[in-house]
């Protein structure tokens, strides 16, 4: 069980939604090692030659996959601000390395470290959308009083960090009309793998903001200054 729960409510809800972000990064990082040992073997079976990028991939992704299974551990135990920085670094190995399962892993693990960083300093956590400080709703979830917005941990990411993610789509997609005009670049094994990242990580990260939308939703606070007790009721979500 996790220690050192603080008494502020929204940091209590948000020490005890991180966990359960975490663990489903790991067993994301785990699937994607499942499938890539599958994939090599089945390589080897069909007699096909393996690069030596390939073993380098599937060393990576059994080092992920460890390196988030102890992340996990840890998250059970004590929550800190060092650790939502290790879910940062986490997230960023995790997009180079590519694939559905990562990205969306990766897409997880820095919502949760926005929200556990914040968490531990003792002032507040802040709105993604307009910088409001958030207040509880009960033990339920946190709610923005200026935007109305339910929070998600596990969901929710900073406005410049989806504007960043479709920057890079929009980036990855630029070099689909290179590739065509020049198929000698696909020959090219760091402009293919820059502009696939670009373009796949970029294209979850867009389509994912709108897809875990579902599970933000909006609050009606009294007409008078909201509080923090949670009596607020819960209006109609998108």
């Amino acid at each position: 069980m996790n220690t050192g729960t603080p008494e502020d409510p929204v940091s209590r809800i948000v020490f005890r939604e991180v966990p359960k972000t975490v663990r489903t990064a790991f067993l994301l990082f785990l699937a994607s090692t499942i499938l890539a040992v599958i994939a090599t073997n089945s390589f080897v079976l069909l007699g096909s030659p393996i690069s030596s990028l390939s073993i380098f991939f599937e060393a990576m992704s059994f080092i992920l996959a460890v390196y988030a299974g102890v992340l996990y551990l840890l998250a059970r135990q004590k929550l800190s601000r060092w650790l939502g920085s290790q879910f940062y670094l986490l997230a960023i190995l995790g997009l180079f390395q590519g694939g559905i399962f990562y990205a969306i892993a990766a897409y997880q693990l820095l919502s949760a470290g926005y929200w556990l960083r914040q968490a531990s300093t003792g002032n507040g956590c802040r709105c993604v959308r307009d910088g409001e400080n958030v207040v509880a709703l009960g033990d339920a979830f946190p709610a923005c009083p200026k935007c109305s917005r339910r929070a998600s941990i596990g969901n929710d990411i900073p406005k410049r960090w989806y504007k960043t993610a479709v920057a890079a789509f929009i980036v990855g997609l630029a070099f689909l009309p290179l590739w065509i005009l020049y198929p000698t670049l696909l020959g090219n094994v760091l402009v293919w793998y820059a502009g696939s990242r670009l373009l796949y990580d970029g294209g979850i990260f867009t389509f994912s903001k709108f897809a875990l939308a579902s599970y933000s939703g909006y609050v009606r606070f009294p007409p008078k200054t909201p509080s923090t007790d949670g009596e607020s009721l819960l209006g109609n979500r998108n």
